[in-house]
């Protein structure tokens, strides 16, 4: 039962930092102006919807389409997918970019997601 208690905390936190992503993901597209519609189109999705199932936390970018949206959104390729596998992957990005000069900028953008949250 313990190791299933544990595994609803897992999901619930894995949830909460997908939704996290998500609005990080949603502000960089109204940023650039963009509708779910034409980020779909410029990333290679077929469905505009996977794009609002990634904003709103119940799907993730896939890691192959990392460097199309970080390019239809503008931003730094190794910057996006670092930040994404700290809130999709945590333990990876631990074992990854421990020591990484980035590390505090990506806090400081959590710590303000968390607030609004």
């Amino acid at each position: 039962m313990g190791s299933r208690l544990n595994s609803d905390r897992s999901s619930d936190e894995a949830k909460r930092r997908r939704k996290q992503a998500g609005m990080y993901l949603k502000n960089l597209r109204n940023h650039t102006g963009m509708t779910q519609k034409e980020l779909a189109h410029k990333v290679g999705l077929e469905y505009y919807t996977f794009v609002s199932q990634i904003e709103n936390g119940s799907g993730r970018v896939p890691v192959e389409l990392y460097g199309n949206f970080a390019k239809a959104y503008e931003v730094d390729t190794q910057a996006f997918a670092r930040f994404l596998i700290r809130l999709y992957d945590p333990a990876l990005y631990t074992w990854l970019f421990y020591h990484s000069q980035e590390q505090s900028i990506e806090d400081q953008y959590l710590a303000l997601i968390a607030k609004s949250e």
